[in-house]
């Protein structure tokens, strides 16, 4: 007898799909996460090399990506997640923002941050702040990029009139923190700056915090020294 491809379409179709374990590791329709279905990145190698707490991963809801091999790290605003950052591991681009990320429009962890004497620390990148959180420095919100935008000025501006920019500790850095000095002074900001301590590039790498310093705008400026003579 020939097979019927007929008859065997409609017998097949009498029967639900069954999917296998390996559909839980199906590449996303355009990169794009459910970031709420995921796991939590506890005991990750990755934060565990970053000297992250599983306490901490739990605080910030950090999830892991195992067919990206990612950490992916939600961002709130107000209680509502309005993107995330993923973090890849083994592939570059190392960091890429959700689809369609509005940075204007957030600081994060802006639902956590506890102003310290009504000063708030800015940084660049999210794992910035979640190593300051981790370390107990908890007045530190995050850009996600280097140039603060408007929106982020009027966030901040909701929050304090009192900055504190860390660059981070290369030219690059420093040239951003001028353009941001000159942004946030036309809007009434009262500056002051820190760099990371203990000579590393960025808050991320920073293990002990107990020696972060910081100098004012005012007093660079009576000295006639610019940002150079923070990392010198």
């Amino acid at each position: 007898l020939r097979p019927n491809k007929d008859l065997n379409a409609r017998f097949l179709s009498m029967f639900p799909v069954v999917y296998s374990r390996k559909s839980e590791v199906t590449k996303p329709v355009k990169d794009e996460i459910d970031v709420k279905s995921l796991p939590l990145a506890l005991n990750n190698d990755y934060l565990d090399r970053r000297g992250i707490s599983n306490d901490t991963v739990e605080s910030f809801d950090i999830k892991y990506h195992s067919y990206f091999k990612a950490v992916i790290v939600p961002l709130y605003m107000k209680g509502e997640q309005v993107g995330y950052v993923r973090r890849n591991i083994v592939t570059n681009p190392k960091y890429l923002n959700s689809p369609d990320l509005d940075r204007d429009s957030l600081l994060f962890p802006y639902d956590k941050v506890e102003p310290d004497n009504n000063k708030i620390i800015v940084v660049e990148g999210v794992f910035d702040a979640i190593n300051a959180y981790d370390k107990g420095v908890k007045n530190v919100v995050a850009t996600l990029g280097g140039v603060i935008s408007k929106g982020q000025i009027r966030l901040l501006g909701s929050l304090t009139r009192n900055i504190i920019l860390c660059p981070d500790n290369d030219s690059a850095g420093l040239r951003i923190a001028e353009r941001n000095t000159a942004m946030l002074s036309r809007y009434g900001f009262n500056i002051e700056y820190t760099i990371a301590p203990g000579g590393k590039k960025d808050f991320g790498d920073v293990k002990d915090f107990s020696t972060l310093q910081t100098w004012s705008y005012f007093y660079l400026k009576t000295l006639k020294k610019d940002l150079n003579y923070i990392v010198s």
